[in-house]
């Protein structure tokens, strides 16, 4: 749950109503299974549907794990 101050700003909220820090995966961030180094989305197409299992697909950039092949 977030929430929203005066000035816009979103912060989110924890268990308790306590403010928490965000985590990197809810901005598209995560760490790889195998080797533990970063991963990112892959690229999208720039026109027609797009597919939920590519949206929310990870690609390592050390080692090349893809979670859609997983």
């Amino acid at each position: 749950m977030a929430y929203r101050h005066g000035n816009g700003r979103v912060q989110a909220r924890g268990a308790g109503g306590r403010f928490r820090r965000w985590t990197g995966e809810e901005f598209g961030i995560g760490v790889c299974p195998k080797c533990q180094t970063i991963t990112t989305r892959p690229q999208l197409p720039a026109s027609g549907p797009i597919d939920p299992v590519d949206f929310n697909a990870r690609v390592c950039a050390g080692c090349g794990w893809d979670s859609r092949k997983a």
